[in-house]
């Protein structure tokens, strides 16, 4: 099980004035460890969901890297900069969101993986 840092305990609220939005959420989930990987370098800033968890912008994604259906102990954290939802493009599938992300955790000066 991963260690996760102690701004992603809490109530939506107590989270306000680490990401800048009233009222944000953390949503964890898990990834693919190709896609994880990719979120991490930066190559990939978009996250396309099921919008089952009232995905906001403010809201931060804790990211946990899977192999063969396991957690691996990694993990990052980003926040929702953006949500397309499925009302606001007629492409996306009813029901589906997509996310904008960026990386604030691990950035350049820490470091959360084996």
């Amino acid at each position: 099980m991963a260690k996760f840092p102690s701004i992603i305990i809490g109530k939506r609220e107590d989270h306000d004035k680490d990401f800048g939005n009233k009222g944000c959420a953390i949503h964890f989930l898990k990834i693919e460890s190709k896609y994880f990987y990719e979120v991490r370098s930066g190559r990939k800033k978009a996250e396309f969901r099921r919008n089952d968890r009232d995905f906001r912008k403010g809201d931060a994604v804790v990211l946990m890297e899977i192999q063969k259906k396991k957690e691996t102990g990694n993990f990052l954290i980003a926040e929702i900069d953006h949500v397309l939802f499925d009302f606001d493009h007629k492409d996306l599938p009813i029901g589906f969101a997509m996310l904008s992300l960026r990386v604030v955790y691990p950035d350049q000066h820490t470091r959360a993986f084996r």
